[in-house]
C-alpha cells in the first residue's frame, strides 16, 4: 500500500480531521504539485488551488462568512465566483507540503499508531460502498484497501482523529489555475 501511494500521480481525498480541538472536514484533490479543494471548520469554508508557487482562494459566501465580510451579499455580488492571488508572503503556511510529494511522506504518519507499529498481516476481505476491499480493523481504528488492483487505500479511520475516503487514484483531472479574468488582488476586497 506505501508502495502504491508513492508512485501514485493525483488522488481525490473527502473525509475529516482533527487539527487539537477543531475538526476540519476536506474535499480535495491532488495532482502532481497541484491541488484543489475546498476546507471547513464550524460550518466556515474556503476553497483553494494552489498551482505550482501560486495559491488561489476562491470567493464565494462560505469564504465571506469565514473572513467575517460585513454586507456580504453586496460583496459577493460583486466578487463571488472570482480568485484572490494569495501573495507569496502571506501563503507560505498555505500550501506548505499540500500536494502529491507530501501526501507520501506524510502518509507513514497519518496511519493509525495500531497499525504503523504492527508488522502482521491482518487484512480481510470486505466491501466499501459496493467496492471490494481488503479491511484491517485494531480496536476502532481502520483500513481499507482496494482488493483487486493496485493496492491503493481506500479509507482510514482513527478513533477520536477522523476519518479519510480516497478515490480517483492516478485519474483526476487537470487541475490548472483559474482564468486570468477570474483573478483579483488582495487589494480588490
Amino acid at each position: 500500500m506505501q508502495a502504491a501511494v508513492k508512485t501514485a500521480t493525483s488522488v481525490h481525498i473527502v473525509g475529516t480531521a482533527k487539527d487539537g480541538s477543531k475538526t476540519l472536514t476536506l474535499d480535495v484533490s491532488f495532482q502532481g504539485g497541484n491541488t484543489s479543494g475546498t476546507f471547513s471548520e464550524g460550518g466556515k469554508a474556503a476553497t483553494i488551488l494552489l498551482i505550482g508557487n501560486k495559491s488561489y482562494i476562491k470567493i464565494d459566501d462560505a469564504f465571506l462568512k469565514l473572513a467575517g465580510v460585513p454586507l456580504r451579499a453586496v460583496v459577493c455580488a460583486r466578487l463571488c465566483g472570482k480568485y484572490v492571488l494569495v501573495p507569496a508572503s502571506q501563503a507560505a503556511g498555505l500550501g506548505g507540503s499540500f500536494d502529491m510529494a507530501g501526501l507520501d511522506s506524510q502518509f507513514v504518519n497519518a496511519l493509525p499508531a495500531s497499525f504503523s507499529n504492527d508488522t502482521t498481516d491482518h487484512f480481510t476481505p470486505a466491501t466499501l460502498n459496493g467496492q471490494a476491499v481488503l479491511k484491517a480493523t485494531q480496536g476502532q481504528d481502520v483500513i481499507e484497501v482496494a482488493a483487486s488492483g493496485t493496492p491503493y487505500p481506500v479509507f482510514i479511520s482513527e478513533a477520536g482523529q477522523g476519518s479519510l475516503t480516497f478515490s480517483e487514484w492516478n485519474a483526476v483531472a487537470p487541475i490548472a489555475p483559474p482564468p486570468a479574468s477570474k483573478i483579483i488582488s488582495p487589494g480588490s476586497l
